[in-house]
């Protein structure tokens, strides 16, 4: 596995970013094609409360109207984190996803 930083921020109340668990830390992905560690897997084991598993495939979804971007878009739930993170990640090389 790869250790890419990744941080999770969610709207409170206000519409202020607030920090979701104080998830600000390495994560470990897979780069593996068949096993990757998608955008989805990673935010259901961060924000529990707003994603879930449905389906025979088990896929990831929102719950209710959650919604998130990275710099202002929002990839699918498949998307491997690893590909987010090349192409997304900041200068500080972190991954910020925000959540509505």
């Amino acid at each position: 596995p790869i250790q890419r930083p990744f941080c999770v921020y969610r709207s409170d109340d206000e519409n202020n970013l607030a920090d979701a668990k104080d998830k600000d830390e390495n994560v470990n992905i897979s780069s593996d094609t068949e096993n990757h560690t998608s955008l989805g897997d990673l935010l259901l084991e961060w924000v529990p409360n707003l994603f879930h598993r449905e389906g025979v495939d088990a896929t990831v979804a929102p719950i209710e109207s959650a919604t998130w971007s990275i710099q202002g878009i929002q990839p699918p739930l498949s998307c491997p984190v690893v590909d987010l993170w090349q192409c997304l990640c900041y200068p500080d090389h972190f991954l910020y996803v925000a959540i509505d």
